[in-house]
């Protein structure tokens, strides 16, 4: 059961780090990021370098599509889909650099954990976050 109770009383606790699931269908990041959001889930964002370690892990040497995107406005990169912008970032020297059409957030791009603008039709596999322990236990 729950109670309220002052915030000064000590207690165990649980801290969950976030986790990462990869996804081993290849899609393009739209399809990608309707399938994580049908599924009640999201592309991955990253926050920190400690969250791009554990993405590089979970991506198990493949090059992914994760969550940020510039589509809506060129260089304002958000994370979808909650339009947050992307504030930790982790690009490949020279990157983003818009050549052509290139919106969509391609991790692990000639460097492992380096990121990459590119286009979004591509195909690739996908990552996304694991951040309920529930669903991690049931799913995997």
């Amino acid at each position: 059961e729950w109670n309220d109770q002052g915030c000064t009383s000590k207690y165990k606790y649980v801290c969950q780090p976030p986790h990462y699931t990869l996804m081993n269908d290849a899609l393009s990041w739209g399809d990608a990021d309707a399938a994580c959001q049908a599924a009640g889930l999201q592309l991955a964002s990253v926050q920190s370098a400690a969250q791009n370690a554990l993405l590089l892990t979970a991506a198990a040497g493949n090059t992914v599509w994760i969550g940020g995107t510039d589509a809506a406005s060129e260089g304002a990169w958000v994370w979808s889909p909650s339009n947050t912008p992307v504030s930790y970032t982790n690009w490949n020297p020279g990157e983003p650099n818009s050549a052509g059409n290139e919106d969509c957030l391609q991790f692990n791009y000639k460097i492992p954990g380096q990121w990459n603008d590119w286009g979004c039709t591509g195909k690739l596999k996908y990552g996304v976050p694991r951040t309920s322990m529930t669903k991690w236990l049931k799913d995997d």
